[in-house]
């Protein structure tokens, strides 16, 4: 992927930043979402180098811990992030917001050039081509279960205002998802477990999720149902991506710089693809069953059982 990852993430990370700057002092919308659009490419990047680079620095038997505490940032912004920047963006301004985002990421890349340790990349002759990636044994299938897992959650994650406010939870949205965020920290639990039974780990998250799912598209208009399914939801969430991204590296071998990429590639096509079909859901959702839940549920959890196929098949 790169020479040093380290210089290379801290590259990655000073661009997040410039970007952030442009956005908080443009007044031309053209120019704020260009910075955007860049933002974006470089935390790819950021995502694609951060696992391998975690791994080197642990050993091997803690290779998974050392990824999940790299990645434990993501649940936590989940859980907070939002709500923090919008009592920011509501005390401040939205473009003083982006200036104390811009201090925070600047604080970040000083921490990484200092503490960081850095370690040499693949040699050019040493890289495998990304072509060849998908005939390594065992990355096919957590390419698989990556797909279907995160458009699932995607689907879910975008639609629950318009989920819950037929059965009269219109106005706890913020509720329901607090209590998914706070479930996140089921992370914990992951970096615990995860250098261990990795497979059961991932086949406990994939069934959770489908079983919160089944439960909102049954029980959904019961309000004490759906908070406790966004706690399975954010029980099953917290720490998928450190297990796929472990069975990924698992998978790969001595190519993990080149299979990273594709996972993250493929995580984030499922943002885009949920984005671009855009939020306006059927006016009068109707259930499965007669005067219980919402049928669009019911196929979100089939559309995680095949994940849970594709993880759990052994090469």
């Amino acid at each position: 992927m790169a020479a040093q990852a380290t210089p290379a993430a801290g590259s990655g990370r000073v661009r997040r930043d410039q970007r952030s700057v442009v956005t908080g002092l443009s007044g031309n919308f053209a120019l704020a979402l260009a910075a955007r659009f860049a933002a974006g490419l470089f935390a790819g990047v950021l995502w694609a180098i951060i696992a391998p680079h975690a791994r080197r620095m642990a050993a091997p038997h803690q290779q998974g811990k050392a990824l999940t505490i790299a990645l434990a940032g993501t649940p936590i912004a989940l859980a907070i992030g939002t709500a923090v920047g919008t009592l920011l963006a509501g005390l401040i301004g939205w473009r003083a917001t982006f200036a104390v985002m811009t201090l925070l990421a600047g604080l970040v890349i000083a921490w990484v050039l200092a503490a960081v340790p850095d370690f040499p990349g693949q040699a050019k002759g040493e890289r495998t081509p990304v072509g060849r990636v998908f005939a390594i044994p065992g990355v096919v299938p957590v390419l698989a279960a990556v797909f279907l897992y995160v458009m699932a959650h995607n689907v879910l994650y975008t639609y629950i205002a318009s989920f819950v406010a037929p059965v009269g939870l219109g106005g706890s949205v913020s509720a329901v998802l607090l209590v998914f965020g706070v479930a996140l920290a089921s992370i914990w639990i992951t970096g615990v477990l995860i250098d261990r039974p990795l497979r059961l780990l991932m086949i406990s998250s994939t069934a959770l999720f489908a079983l919160a799912v089944l439960a909102l598209g049954l029980l959904a208009s019961l309000p004490v149902v759906v908070f406790l399914s966004a706690a399975l939801w954010g029980l099953a969430f917290g720490g998928a991506a450190s297990l796929l991204q472990t069975a990924g590296s698992n998978a790969a071998g001595d190519a993990v710089d080149s299979v990273q990429p594709v996972i993250v590639t493929v995580w984030k096509h499922r943002h885009r693809r949920r984005r671009c079909r855009g939020r306006t859901p059927p006016r009068r959702p109707r259930s499965l069953v007669p005067g219980l839940g919402n049928p669009r549920a019911p196929g979100r959890c089939a559309a995680v059982r095949p994940a849970m196929a594709a993880i759990t098949r052994r090469p």
